[in-house]
């Protein structure tokens, strides 16, 4: 009981130091706004990269984190300026799509993720499937667009059971989690 006495009082104060007691608190803070901080690049890293003086920053935050800062990615900046399907050759219901892409930015880009989209007759859709550039380049083409450099691009599938009258196909953007 005599214990609990001089607790009551404050006479049994533990002997730690003022600034200990003090700023006990900011380290978990700190710890929690870091934490906070590389969620956000992480999840916005496609619209964090885009802010040119942020880049140094993020490329930091990867040396730490063991990523890599992605390209600048704008499909708006990338241009159709032709397209064809084509059956193959054996009537086995495979087809060929063939682009010439164009980067008509101010900076060189990768090669965007290509939503291909397959109609009938009717212009009813099909089929819908994004492709991305490992699929759709050639083997040891470089994955950069260069500003206003066209880039024939060759898609090829098959549907042997679905007959197939029109495509669409068009640049989207994915998630640097997805490249």
């Amino acid at each position: 009981t005599q214990l609990i006495q001089n607790l009551n009082r404050g006479k049994n104060n533990s002997e730690l130091p003022e600034w200990v007691t003090k700023y006990s608190l900011i380290a978990p803070n700190v710890l929690l706004i870091l934490a906070l901080l590389g969620q956000i690049g992480y999840f916005y890293m496609d619209k964090l990269v885009r802010i040119t003086p942020i880049r140094p920053l993020l490329e930091v935050g990867c040396m730490v984190a063991g990523c890599t800062v992605p390209a600048i990615q704008n499909t708006q900046d990338i241009k159709q300026l032709s397209s064809r399907l084509t059956p193959l050759e054996g009537g086995d219901g495979g087809f060929k799509v063939d682009s010439i892409l164009v980067n008509r930015g101010i900076r060189s880009q990768g090669f965007p993720a290509l939503e291909l989209t397959l109609t009938d007759r009717a212009g009813n859709m099909i089929s819908r499937r994004v492709v991305t550039p490992d699929k759709y380049l050639p083997a040891g083409q470089s994955t950069e667009m260069k500003p206003n450099a066209a880039a024939d691009v060759s898609i090829r599938f098959r549907t042997p059971s679905i007959r197939v009258d029109g495509f669409e196909l068009r640049p989207v953007s994915q998630s640097w989690l997805q490249r």
